[in-house]
Parts: C-alpha cells; sequence; structure tokens
C-alpha cells in the first residue's frame, strides 16, 4: 500500500499502540480525528508495527463499546491490512516477554504497555499512542516518543494536517 513516491526503504518506522487505532474505529473520540491522521500517513511515510496484544486489545474494547459484529469487522480489517502489509503484526514471543518483563519492573508500567514499550525499544523507532504514561515512560526507555494531545499532529518535520496525502488503503469509512 505504498504511494508511488514513497517506499519502504525511506518510510519511517513506527510502533502503533492500541489507543490510536480505538480512536480511530470509535467515532465521537477525542481522538478519532489525529487517530485518522496517524493512520492515513501509514504506507506512505510510516512503515507500522503493530504489537498482536495490541490487536486483541482494539478488539476487545470495541467489542464491549459497540458490540460484538462490529468488533468482527475489525478484526477482519486488521486481518486485511497484515496480508496487504499495510501493518506489520509482531509476535509476542518469549524473548520480548522477558524484555517486557523487566522493562514493567522497572519502569512501572502495566503488562500491555511494558510490551508495546518493549517493541518500539527493540525496533528503535516512534511510538505511536494517546496513552501519556506510556509515552512518558518510553522516553525514560529509549528515545522521544510522539505525542498527539490536544495539538495539530506533528509527526516528524514539517507535517501537518494540512500536508498530509491519504495512503492507498481501505479507509474506517466502509465498517
Amino acid at each position: 500500500m505504498k504511494s508511488s513516491d514513497a517506499s519502504a526503504e525511506n518510510m519511517d518506522e513506527l510502533v502503533v499502540d492500541s489507543s490510536v487505532f480505538i480512536a480511530a474505529f470509535k467515532v465521537g473520540d477525542p481522538f478519532h480525528g489525529q487517530a485518522h491522521a496517524v493512520i492515513e500517513q501509514i504506507g506512505t511515510k510510516y512503515r507500522a508495527f503493530v504489537s498482536c496484544l495490541a490487536l486483541v486489545e482494539v478488539v476487545g474494547a470495541m467489542g464491549r463499546v459497540v458490540g460484538p459484529k462490529y468488533a468482527k469487522r475489525i478484526r477482519k480489517r486488521f486481518t486485511s491490512w497484515a496480508k496487504g502489509g499495510f501493518i506489520t503484526i509482531e509476535e509476542l514471543d518469549k524473548k520480548r516477554a522477558d524484555e517486557a518483563q523487566l522493562i514493567a519492573i522497572k519502569y512501572g508500567l502495566r503488562g500491555a504497555d511494558a510490551v508495546i514499550v518493549q517493541l518500539a525499544s527493540e525496533k528503535k523507532c516512534m511510538l505511536a499512542s494517546f496513552d501519556e504514561e506510556i509515552l512518558q515512560k518510553f522516553e525514560k526507555v529509549l528515545q522521544p516518543s510522539i505525542s498527539y494531545r490536544n495539538r495539530p499532529v506533528k509527526l516528524r518535520g514539517d507535517l501537518s494536517h494540512s500536508r498530509m496525502r491519504p495512503a492507498r488503503h481501505q479507509s474506517f469509512k466502509n465498517l
């Protein structure tokens, strides 16, 4: 799902937390528009990694909020995105789980949050999340993270809402 002027080699890498997907799928979420802006750049500006645990969190949360029928459609969307190369789903193996445990202990993170921080740390890439706690602790673990709270989305450089180009992938509108 790459645009003609972007290739996997020149895209920045980004780990996407469940909070971004939940905000994108949940109409009325305070971060709904910002989440769409982030996701619209996957495949053009960003190569996205997603923990398999984050997918479970998203589908579970959406199932509780909007019902199982919509959650099943979201699950299918994730499967389609992974098959099409729009996102890369990362497994939680023993090595990653061990590292996440150490991060949880050292930084006082919840289990799922430690898994996301571990993945971004391993990939040495940016972390997209609306969870302030995970962003603050990620900065301590590795590097500055991206926060989208109450301001225009600026991922890197001079990007802003007005300059964002949509990725060529299935939209959220057809769910």
